[in-house]
């Protein structure tokens, strides 16, 4: 008989000792930035209106270089310009109220205005309505006369729509001002729409005008998302649905329905973050006579939070009236759900050609004259330039934090000089570069390097031809924070960088306040059971498993040599490497960066009570051990990146608030098993599903079952293979594994596991020992047929009686891992990550 391998059986319990290490932080070296301006906002862009200048009275309405064009529905609020003014003011309602002015408007003429004011953006109080005046074109005005002064009111959100009036609704500037201040408060002000709402009210107009603007939204002239119109799908409680690919579900339901013009084709991609995005295998194709035409397209279900429709190809007009969706019950859901885009221009991340035509309204976006003799300003108020040599209008970028900003790249006309400035509140400003003019034609690309910080950013042309078009703005930052903020602990006063993305040389050294007298860190623990089994086959090739050595319920001591090697290639962000991208402040460590010294048993370290153990087992638990401690000072070294968690499901850019405060400094778990893999595991998980009960609510009760399927690439005899649980439902983004042992918060993983009787060959059975709680049953085998020759695998884990933690963020980003250790000793790693949301209790995949 020849024995060809050999592997242990460890349980380990209150693993103590670990809590005096502290981490030192050498440097960072940034080899790439990331563009912090690029879908900073989902749009669609109003600036025009905030941008402070008048169009030359008269003007024609229709020039979208001044002036928005809203929906054609008289009394609709949903076809609203939004403006928030950032803060609450108490704004100017008349100035017979001994203020500067009232509320300004320019628009066409022969329209009457509406203006609404709310504190919150959700309950909205009527401020007043700009009248029809004067002859054609854009005319600025007043609220309309009265007797009595309008009310001064408290306000932070503004929003203008058309009442009544002729066949168009154009509206090119709205000023306001506070109290107290001869300047307005709303220039410069963020401002959205009108939004694309018409594409979810459920009404078809079959054969209409492509360019009806009360039932279509006319997108840019562009193929591909840069244009794209996006609808929320999400459910109440913000989680993502399972969508209907068609041809039908449910008694009604069908696969996605678009109205759009006839000669076009229309792709979509979905997602369920609103930053990743699946582009959908199906496409509405063009068809049918002129007009408006519905179509729909059919391919699997899936599973969205955010959609977001474009053309693909066509005629002259890309336009859509009306996108439906249907959950896999059956049920419409997409009516009158919220809608957003396009993207402003400026920050789609889309580059016009090199030495395009910069008048081309697809890729420029022409800021307008602000000078009178450039003609901008109104007679009635003069426009407001940024500064006295800006000859046009600021274009504002919020970059939604505030960042180190090292690089600028603008795309603009190449006959212009432009001047990029910094804010951090708004208000002040510095400079950030000059670009001035160069050679060539068109839209030009030029580069500066800068030195700064900024949440704010805008540009404004100062010198040149006279025609401003700018295309792209890309702002580039080398990391979020110039260190992370985190609670007092052993590591306070550290400067831990936040990396927002690049590669970082970083040296870790955890340290022992008192180690012993071979600068050891000392640990203890419970050794419940250790068996070291040995693999044999005999001569007619049978495999058979041995116990060589074990040993139970011992209370051991250890000491852990800490490795002092730097570390290196730590990424955040879209790493060049290859490595999965992390979003903003969503750093994390990669595996196997540093490590306790498993091979540190030169004098063997380990001593254990109950008199004299088996020869092997001190050194086997000694490397165990080693690997435990490394991946728990790697979490918690995660954790202290990590501090910002898991980004904000806002679409489709960094969410405009502040990040949460910090976690308090994590606390080692009371005890562990076997080592996680020394090296980060690809994902090779196909159609991961799993469900899990009584999350959260009550301890020791909670269910879980997770299935999905592998390959492996050498056959394997299931009967003798060891089943080693790695992860059930770990959190991506922190240490914590969701599914904890029965005296939480002790850890059940990781958790090795026997083929039991009735496994075979080519199935294995997989069940803790009678008696152990939670229990824990996994199943492995081949796939039915044609595919089971490929070497697919379907495996089912189930656990009864667990206690299941509520995860810090939904949907949730949960990390399923294993290894099966057949008789060849080669481990076959099984791991993927999905994504699972929140249903009060429960948490399923989608």
């Amino acid at each position: 008989m020849q024995c060809s391998s050999s592997h242990i059986n460890l349980q380990l319990q209150s693993l103590k000792g670990l809590g005096a290490l502290e981490f030192q932080f050498g440097s960072t070296t940034p080899t790439h930035f990331k563009n912090v301006a690029a879908h900073s906002d989902r749009g669609p862009d109003g600036s025009r209106i905030t941008d402070g200048v008048f169009a030359p009275e008269g003007h024609d309405a229709s020039d979208t270089t001044y002036a928005y064009l809203l929906a054609h529905s008289a009394n609709d609020p949903r076809s609203a310009l939004v403006i928030d003014l950032g803060a609450l003011f108490t704004v100017c309602g008349d100035p017979r109220n001994g203020c500067h002015s009232g509320p300004i408007i320019q628009a066409d003429n022969d329209d009457v205005y509406q203006l609404d004011y709310s504190t919150d953006g959700v309950s909205w109080n009527n401020f007043g309505q700009f009248p029809t005046c004067c002859s054609s074109g854009l005319r600025t005005r007043p609220l309309a006369n009265r007797s009595t002064p309008y009310p001064n009111v408290t306000a932070r959100y503004v929003r203008v729509y058309a009442f009544s009036g002729g066949a168009h609704f154009y509206v090119s500037e709205l000023q306001l001002w506070d109290t107290s201040s001869t300047n307005p408060i709303s220039v410069g002000k963020h401002a959205v729409g009108p939004r694309p709402y018409v594409i979810t009210d459920g009404i078809f107009c079959e054969g209409c005008s492509a360019d009806h603007s009360e039932i279509t939204v006319v997108l840019n002239h562009l193929t591909g998302p840069s244009p794209a119109l996006v609808i929320d799908l999400r459910d109440s409680q913000g989680n993502p649905r399972p969508i209907c690919g068609g041809p039908s579900c449910g008694a009604t339901g069908s696969g996605p329905l678009i109205e759009a013009d006839n000669d076009d084709d229309y792709g979509f991609d979905y997602s369920t973050d609103g930053r990743n995005w699946t582009t959908y295998p199906g496409t509405f194709l063009h068809c049918c006579s002129s007009g408006e035409r519905k179509r729909s397209t059919q391919g699997p279900n899936f599973t969205a939070s955010y959609v977001r429709v474009y053309a693909l190809k066509g005629g002259d007009t890309f336009a859509v009236s009306e996108l439906q969706f249907w959950d896999t019950s059956g049920k419409l859901i997409s009516v009158n759900t919220p809608t957003y885009g396009p993207e402003p221009l400026v920050t789609n991340g889309e580059f016009a050609p090199e030495g395009h035509s910069s008048t081309d309204k697809s890729y420029a976006f022409i800021l307008p004259p602000c000078q009178k003799d450039k003609g901008g300003g109104g007679t009635f108020s003069s426009s407001v330039c940024p500064t006295a040599s800006a000859q046009t209008a600021a274009f504002v970028i919020d970059l939604t934090a505030t960042f180190l900003i090292s690089s600028l790249v603008l795309q603009a006309d190449h006959a212009n000089e432009f001047r990029i400035e910094s804010s951090n509140d708004a208000q002040s400003w510095a400079l950030l570069a000059t670009f001035p003019t160069v050679s060539g034609s068109g839209l030009t690309t030029r580069t500066a390097e800068v030195s700064g910080q900024a949440r704010y950013v805008r540009v404004y042309g100062t010198a040149g031809s006279g025609s401003y078009s700018i295309s792209e703005l890309q702002v580039f930052t080398p990391q979020a924070k110039s260190a992370c903020l985190y609670a007092d602990g052993a590591n306070a006063g550290e400067n831990l960088a936040c990396g927002y993305d690049g590669q970082f040389l970083t040296e870790v050294v955890p340290t022992a306040p008192a180690p012993d007298s071979n600068g050891r860190l000392p640990v203890s623990f419970f050794l419940k059971e250790a068996q070291i089994i040995i693999v044999c086959e005999n001569a007619i090739g049978q495999h058979q498993a041995f116990e060589f050595q074990s040993a139970t319920n011992r209370n051991c001591n250890d000491n852990l040599a800490v490795s002092q090697a730097p570390v290196t290639d730590y990424c955040a962000g879209f790493c060049a490497t290859g490595s999965t991208p992390a979003l903003m402040s969503y750093a994390q460590l990669p595996d196997g960066q540093f490590e306790f010294d498993p091979n540190n048993t030169n004098p063997l370290s380990i001593s254990c009570d109950g008199g004299t153990i088996d020869s092997k087992i001190p050194g086997a638990v000694h490397s165990v051990v080693a690997g435990v401690a490394t991946g728990v000072a790697q979490g918690l070294y995660n954790g202290l990146l990590d501090y910002h968690g898991a980004p904000h499901t806002l679409v489709p850019f960094p969410p405009n608030q502040p990040p949460p405060n910090p976690p308090p400094v994590a606390v080692c778990p009371a005890s562990f098993g076997e080592p996680p893999p020394p090296e980060p595991s690809l994902d090779n998980i196909a159609g991961l599903e799993g469900r899990a009960t009584k999350v959260g609510k009550a301890t020791n009760s909670a269910t879980l079952r997770i299935r999905g399927r592998f390959t492996v690439e050498d056959p394997l005899a299931l009967n003798q293979a060891a089943l080693t649980v790695e992860a059930l439902l770990r959190e991506v983004g922190g240490a914590n594994e969701l599914v904890q042992g029965p005296a939480a918060p002790d850890l059940l993983l990781p958790l090795s596991l026997q083929p039991r009787k009735g496994s075979g060959p080519d199935k294995g059975h997989y069940t803790t020992p009678p008696g152990d709680k939670p229990i824990v049953h996994g199943r492995v085998a081949p796939v039915e047929g044609p595919d089971a020759e490929s070497g697919l695998m379907e495996f089912s884990l189930d656990v009864k009686g667990a206690t299941i933690l509520s995860p810090s963020r939904c949907p949730a980003a949960l990390t399923t891992s294993f290894r099966l250790v057949g008789a060849a000793g080669e481990p076959v790693w099984v791991h993927g990550t999905g994504i699972w949301r929140c249903d009060g209790a429960k948490l399923e995949t989608p």
